[in-house]
C-alpha cells in the first residue's frame, strides 16, 4: 500500500518505554513517506492487573477515521499485554483496514512467550476484522536488538 497521505494511527501499551521507542521509530519513517501519523498510548490506572474485566482504560485512543493502524505492546506473564487486550476488545470493527502489529519482549527468544502472545494479539485482531499486512517480537535482550528493530519499523510499508 504505496498511497500518499493516509491518516495513521500508531496505538502502543508501553510500561517500560521499549515499545514507545520502536514505535517513534515507525512513526518516524511514516512521516517522513508524507503520512499524517498520531502516536497514540493507551494507559490503565491499574497497570499490573492481569484480569481484563478489571482492567481500568484511562486513556484509550479512538479507533476510527483512520486509513491504516500499527499497534504495539509488550509481552507480559508470556502472554499479550492484558492491557492491549482490555483494549481491542473494546474497540469498533476495524472494516477489513489494514493493520501491522509487532510486541517487544524481554526474553531472548520469542518461545518464551512471544510466539503466544504474537497468536494472541493476531485473534484479537482478526476479531475485529483487520487486514494484518505485518508482524514482528523485538526481543529486548537479544544481541540483534537493534536488527529486529529495524525489521519491524522495515515492516511498516504504508
Amino acid at each position: 500500500m504505496k498511497n500518499i497521505n493516509l491518516k495513521i494511527a500508531v496505538i502502543i501499551h508501553s510500561k517500560t518505554g521499549n515499545t514507545k521507542s520502536v514505535a517513534e521509530r515507525i512513526k518516524e519513517k511514516l512521516v517522513a513517506r508524507g503520512h499524517q501519523v498520531q502516536l497514540e498510548e493507551i494507559v490503565a490506572s491499574n497497570d499490573e492487573e492481569m484480569e481484563l474485566t478489571k482492567i481500568v482504560l484511562t486513556k484509550a485512543p479512538k479507533s476510527t477515521d483512520y486509513d491504516g493502524y500499527v499497534f504495539g505492546a509488550p509481552v507480559r506473564a508470556f502472554s499479550l499485554s492484558p492491557i492491549m487486550k482490555a483494549y481491542l476488545s473494546k474497540i469498533q470493527d476495524f472494516q477489513g483496514r489494514p493493520v501491522y502489529c509487532f510486541l517487544t519482549q524481554h526474553f531472548r527468544f520469542r518461545f518464551l512467550g512471544g510466539d503466544n502472545a504474537l497468536k494472541q494479539f493476531e485473534l484479537a485482531l482478526n476479531d475485529k476484522s483487520a487486514r494484518i499486512l505485518g508482524t514482528n517480537i523485538v526481543n529486548w535482550k537479544s544481541k540483534k536488538r537493534a536488527q529486529l528493530i529495524e525489521e519491524t519499523v522495515d515492516l511498516v510499508k504504508f
